[in-house]
Parts: structure tokens; sequence; C-alpha cells
């Protein structure tokens, strides 16, 4: 998964860059629950559910899931999401 992450990545940064070229390439925090941190660049989104129980993700196709069982329909309990938006 760590490759597939970095390989990733370089695209990802270079899609949020066209989509916003300010320097911070559209960067923003979203709120989110107790226990979770939500932040997107342009239009991918990275998920952080440090909870012990799933929680709601936002809609969009699903790039990357630390979770062996993989999304489903929330981020997995003590997972991390990366995802494009809808």
């Amino acid at each position: 998964m760590y490759r597939r992450a970095v390989a990733m990545r370089a695209s990802l940064l270079a899609e949020a860059s066209a989509e916003s070229p300010s320097a911070s390439g559209g960067f923003a925090w979203v709120p989110a629950g107790e226990g979770v941190l939500h932040f997107h660049r342009g239009p991918w989104h990275c998920v952080t559910n440090f909870t012990d129980a799933p929680v709601a993700r936002p809609t969009g196709e699903v790039l990357l899931c630390s979770a062996p069982e993989g999304a489903g329909d929330g981020v997995p309990a003590n997972s991390t999401l990366w995802l494009r938006a809808a």
C-alpha cells in the first residue's frame, strides 16, 4: 500500500495544482467529528479515523484505504482513506 500511495501522490498533487494553482493547491481542513481528521486538496480528500467505530465518508471514488477490509460505505475504524470527490 505504501508504494501505491507514493506513486499516486504525485499525480494527485499535480491534479490539485492544476485545479487551484495557488501555493496551497486548494488545501483546506474539513470539519469532522471527534477523533477524525479530514482535509482536501483540490478534488482529493484524505480522511483519517482514529476512533474504534466506522464514520461516514464523502461521496466519491475510493483511491486508497488502509483497512484490510476496504472502505465499504464509510471510513473504517483506525484507518485512513483517500478519495476523489464526486
